[in-house]
């Protein structure tokens, strides 16, 4: 993950003046879509390689493109000396969000793992299943609202004279 989260940082720096926030963002969004299908659908007895593998190459795509360019959003839409204290409120907002995401999925899954018919491993499984599907329908989501919501975001990053 970190090699690929490297990859897709720098590869956003060189795409960020030269590419619609719109559409790096739903791009992003729809490579990691495949990430949590790997994750629900995947078995114990499969190898690391033949699903595991690919759901973590695949998991910070999205999250990193999004970070970048929703950095520059909030940075550009402040005058300069107003821009560090834009970006402390965002990456603060940011961590909020991670933790709620977190708790809401811990949620799930503890729930879906105590109601489950089956016990021990399997029930476990269950409710991780639950929270992978729950993360596609989020991304899905996520996807659509980019799709509409970001339709005059232009280009961020680039210099202005």
């Amino acid at each position: 993950m970190t090699v690929v989260g490297l990859a897709i940082n720098i590869i956003t720096g060189f795409l960020i003046a030269r590419v619609q926030v719109r559409t790096l963002v739903v791009a992003s969004a729809i490579l990691t879509l495949p990430a949590s299908i790997l994750m629900a659908t995947v078995h114990p007895v499969w190898s690391y390689w033949r699903a595991p593998f690919w759901a973590m190459l695949l998991s910070p795509i999205h999250p990193d493109v999004l970070f970048t360019v929703s950095n520059l959003i909030i940075s550009n839409a402040y005058p300069g000396e107003e821009q560090s204290l834009a970006g402390g409120v965002f990456n603060q907002v940011s961590q909020i969000g991670n933790s709620v995401g977190l708790a809401v999925t811990a949620a799930i899954a503890a729930s879906v793992t105590e109601h489950s018919a089956a016990t021990g491993a399997d029930a476990l499984l269950q409710g991780y299943r639950a929270v992978f599907w729950a993360i596609f329908s989020a991304m899905a989501i996520v996807v659509v609202v980019a799709f509409f919501g970001l339709r005059r975001g232009g280009l961020v990053g680039s210099k202005e004279e």
